[in-house]
């Protein structure tokens, strides 16, 4: 159960009301077309009838497990209409929806689970125990089982009146924390109707929409996906991969399910052209910086969209629609409806027109704040002056820009959090895992493009000199704490990091990492069949060029030498391209040294079943 009774986690001031909440407002969606098409996939369509349904029949069976408003339901489930039908299905039974990535580490995954007590986690039948073991008291129920299957089915399926306020909980979601702790992040319900009105005011909600549900469900961008199709009579298309969709195979999913909607981080879009989806016109980019170069590649024929917003903040707090005339310099929007915003100094004073300051966000969007956590939500929700008596405003630590129009544009941090691939990233929380590991004496961590295609985590280590760990050990340690997407590819070795006057590590002056991994390349004379070592050489001189290195050893891991799965993709591209060998992105993960990459694909060039 969520604790509201201290002052920091307290709600603005709010009239009584009977908002429209995520379920009242797919109900809606629901009685106005219940024949039309609601979730499709290669396995079949449900109508929006069949998935409310559905949805009131789970929310029945939640409510008889105690479920209620200012309740937490974990979701460890992948993506998929369970997924979908279970979030509908927490919102009308009035709890709060926590996203559980099963694939994160075992540590991780109990301390969310431990910090935010939820009384009921829904899951699947092979994955019940592990979690069991790992939410101890927890009601841990498998949608799949044959039991659970039988009682969700005989209950009603008509819709459920439930007294959910606009400021009870609508989700929690877990972020990085600068201290080494993730902090859970409380959104009510109050900012999900201005929320679908954005969508619908920039033109990216639509009843003709085909929507391909895209990001992580521990993403909140899954509620815009779903305020662009579910919420006024779309379709939201479900791939059938657990694995994010990039690439070709992205490419192959739009247009299997003839997609004409994108809601996704640049990074993703990086890895396909216009040419590779036809049937998408209208791109919302979400998560992380647009780049100028992608925005000129995707703003001519197609409907653009630029999102910006704290997890804090329902989701978005401004939106751009961008043209081929903004691709040079891509704004991220107004203030949408529903949020105020103000920039302010470091003395919290109004900025002069066309000044850089913070933002500062005020209104129905701003969230509840972090869980458990008194201190630092009054650090960052902070008392809104322009506002009615215990109004808040959340202190985004971001740095804008106002043009005279009133579009604004991101100019940097304040502190040391980043985005990377979506994801946001306290470069504190990383330092202070590796900083752990006994034989590193310090460390500092930092983003790194050396590319355009090539961006990526660099760890930057002084380690024992009786003992210096291999990198592999380094990434080992990492990964018994985080989920991959916050373990860095690179770990550089340095004598002592750089310093600022005051002490603070110099991040400006942290070198680019070496561009030689491992041994030397092998010698031409090295005694392997003569098709093998020419692939050997090949590949070697794929790797390299996407890696951005000068050489690698052929019995280096694609992974340990750097790689993430976009760079994956880049291989795979420039496998096709030059060779004219076509394999499957698992592959790389399956072969991952040059040497076992040049045998699988000899193999096949000899016609041998892999």
């Amino acid at each position: 159960m969520i604790d509201s009774t201290s002052e920091s986690m307290r709600p603005s001031p709010q009239p009584p009301d009977r908002p429209m909440t995520l379920g009242r407002l797919f109900e809606a969606q629901a009685a106005r077309t219940p024949d039309a098409v609601a979730l499709s996939s290669s396995l079949g369509d449900t109508t929006y009838q069949e998935l409310n349904a559905r949805a009131n029949r789970l929310a029945r069976l939640l409510i008889a497990r105690q479920v209620r408003p200012e309740y937490v339901v974990g979701l460890a489930l992948p993506r998929g209409a369970m997924l979908i039908t279970a979030l509908l299905a927490v919102t009308k039974a009035g709890g709060a929806y926590l996203p559980i990535d099963t694939d994160y580490p075992t540590a991780r995954l109990e301390f969310t689970i431990a910090d935010a007590r939820p009384a009921v986690l829904l899951t699947l039948a092979d994955r019940r125990d592990s979690l069991a073991a790992a939410a101890p008291g927890v009601d841990v129920i498998a949608l799949d089982d044959a039991d659970t299957a039988a009682d969700w089915d005989r209950r009603e399926a008509t819709d459920l009146i439930v007294p959910v306020r606009g400021d009870h909980p609508l989700y929690v979601l877990y972020t990085s924390g600068s201290t080494g702790t993730p902090k859970g992040v409380v959104i009510t319900h109050r900012g999900l109707e201005p929320l679908l009105q954005s969508a619908r005011d920039c033109r990216l909600a639509s009843e003709d929409a085909r929507v391909l549900q895209v990001v992580s469900p521990s993403f909140d961008i899954l509620l815009m996906e779903m305020c662009m199709s579910l919420l006024v009579g779309g379709v939201l298309v479900l791939g059938l991969s657990g694995r994010p969709l990039l690439g070709e195979e992205l490419a192959g999913a739009c247009a299997q399910q003839r997609v004409t909607h994108l809601c996704a981080v640049p990074t993703t879009m990086s890895t396909v052209s216009p040419q590779d989806l036809p049937s998408v016109h209208t791109i919302l980019f979400a998560g992380e910086a647009l780049p100028p170069a992608l925005a000129a590649r995707w703003t001519p024929g197609h409907h653009v969209g630029n999102a910006y917003g704290p997890t804090e903040t329902t989701v978005c707090v401004t939106i751009a629609v961008v043209g081929e005339e903004d691709a040079a310099a891509p704004p991220i929007g107004p203030v949408l409806p529903g949020a105020a915003g103000c920039l302010l100094s470091d003395a919290l004073t109004p900025v002069a027109e066309g000044a850089v300051g913070e933002l500062y966000i005020s209104g129905p969007k701003v969230g509840r704040g972090y869980l458990n956590r008194p201190g630092l939500t009054a650090a960052r929700f902070v008392a809104c002056p322009s506002g009615p008596p215990g109004a808040r405003m959340y202190r985004t630590g971001d740095r804008v820009r106002m043009r005279p129009d009133g579009q604004l544009d991101f100019a940097g941090r304040t502190d040391d959090q980043i985005k990377f691939n979506g994801h946001r990233v306290e470069l504190g929380e990383l330092e202070t895992v590796l900083g752990a590991h006994p034989a590193v004496v310090a460390c500092a961590v930092g983003l790194r493009t050396d590319s355009p295609q090539v961006t990526r985590l660099v760890a930057y280590v002084v380690t024992s000199p009786s003992a210096p760990p291999r990198p592999e050990e380094l990434r080992a340690h990492m990964r018994r704490s985080l989920p991959d997407f916050m373990v860095p590819s690179l770990y550089v070795p340095l004598p002592e990091l750089p310093r600022l006057p005051n002490g603070k590590v110099d991040r400006g002056a942290l070198p680019a990492p070496g561009r030689t991994h491992g041994r030397p390349a092998p010698s031409p004379a090295t005694p392997v069949v003569r098709l093998q070592r020419s692939l050997q050489g090949q590949i070697q001189e794929i790797w390299c060029e996407a890696l951005v290195v000068d050489s690698i050893d052929i019995d280096t891991g694609f992974i340990d030498a750097g790689g993430n799965s976009v760079l994956m993709v880049r291989v795979n591209e420039l496998l096709k391209k030059r060779l004219g060998v076509e394999i499957a992105l698992t592959d790389l993960l399956l072969y991952p040294t040059v040497r076992e990459l040049a045998e699988h694909v000899a193999g096949l060039a000899a016609g041998e079943t892999p």
